[in-house]
C-alpha cells in the first residue's frame, strides 16, 4: 500500500549497519562469542551468560558490547559496567536492555491512523506517540517479541548435539556472591539504568536499600553490578559507537544523538 516497509526498511538498515561495523580498524570480530544462558530481571532486562575459546583471550567489553548488538540488529544493548569475567572457566556475564524501536514523529504521514495517538504501517505494525522528558513526541513500535523471546530464540542456535554441557547462569552463581555492608558505594541496573548510590539497609531476604540521585530505592541484591565503575572514556566510546550506529540507520543525526544521549529510553 505504501511501497516498502519502513519496518523492513529500518530493519534492512540496522543490519547492514550491523555488518559494516562488526570490525573495527584493524581489530577482527569476535566470532566465539556465544550466549549459553540468560535470566529476565525486569521486562525489558536480563543476565546473560556468554562463552568464549581461550585461544582468543579475555573479550573486552566492547567485544561483549559489539556482539549484543550485532546479533540482535540493534535491538539489545549491554551495560559496559556489568560486563565479568569468571576466571575459572571462559565465561562472561552482563546485564543487557531491550531497546524499544523509535522513529521520528514525521514518520506517521506514511501511516493510517488507527486511534488517537496510534498509527500502522504498511506491514501491520503500530507506532504509538510517545514524549520524552523535554517533551519532545516520537513514535515507539510495539514490540511483539519480549527480550526473554529474543534471547531464548538466539539461544536455540547453539543447543547442538556437538555441545554436552551447556553453562548456566545459576552454576556460575553458585560459586561467586556479591556481599556489600552497609555503607558500600555500589553500581546498581535499575529501570534500564546504571545507578551508583550507597547502600542504606540489608534485608534477610536478600534485599537491599540505597541512597542514590536524591532518592532511596529498594532492590534485589541481583541487581547489584559486577563492576562499580566504568571510566568515563569507555562508557563516551560506548555511547558514540551506538550514536554512530543509529545515526546510519536512521539517516538523522539529530534524532540520533536524542535517542543515544536523551531521555527517549
Amino acid at each position: 500500500m505504501f511501497g516498502a516497509s519502513l519496518t523492513e526498511r529500518l530493519n534492512k538498515r540496522l543490519t547492514q549497519r550491523v555488518a559494516a561495523t562488526s570490525t573495527t580498524a584493524g581489530k577482527l570480530d569476535r566470532f566465539d562469542l556465544q550466549l549459553w544462558d540468560h535470566k529476565v530481571l525486569e521486562p525489558n532486562e536480563a543476565r546473560i551468560l556468554v562463552g568464549y575459546s581461550t585461544d582468543l583471550g579475555l573479550p573486552t567489553r566492547s567485544d561483549v558490547s559489539t556482539f549484543v548488538m550485532k546479533n540482535f540488529g540493534g535491538r539489545v544493548r549491554a551495560i559496559l559496567e556489568s560486563v565479568r569475567s569468571h576466571n575459572e572457566r571462559p565465561l562472561i556475564t552482563a546485564h543487557v536492555i531491550q531497546i524499544p524501536m523509535v522513529i521520528p514523529v514525521d514518520q506517521s504521514r506514511h501511516m493510517i491512523r488507527i486511534a488517537g495517538d496510534a498509527f500502522m504501517d504498511e506491514n501491520e505494525a503500530v507506532w504509538n506517540v510517545r514524549k520524552s522528558e523535554k517533551g519532545e513526541r516520537f513514535l515507539m513500535r510495539s514490540s511483539k517479541e519480549d527480550i526473554d523471546q529474543l534471547l531464548t530464540n538466539f539461544e536455540k542456535t547453539t543447543k547442538t548435539a556437538a555441545v554436552h554441557h551447556r553453562p548456566t547462569l545459576s552454576e556460575v552463581d553458585a560459586n561467586y556472591s556479591i556481599d556489600p555492608e552497609v555503607g558500600d558505594r555500589v553500581a546498581v541496573s535499575h529501570e534500564g539504568s546504571v545507578l551508583h548510590g550507597t547502600v542504606q539497609s540489608m534485608y534477610p531476604n536478600g534485599t537491599l536499600k540505597i541512597a542514590a540521585n536524591g532518592k532511596e530505592i529498594k532492590l534485589e541484591k541481583s541487581k547489584i553490578l559486577e563492576v562499580k565503575q566504568v571510566p568515563t572514556l569507555t562508557e563516551e566510546q560506548d555511547k558514540k559507537k551506538m550514536f554512530d550506529f543509529f545515526a546510519e540507520s536512521y539517516g538523522d543525526k539529530g534524532f540520533a544523538q536524542k535517542f543515544v544521549y536523551g531521555k527517549f529510553v
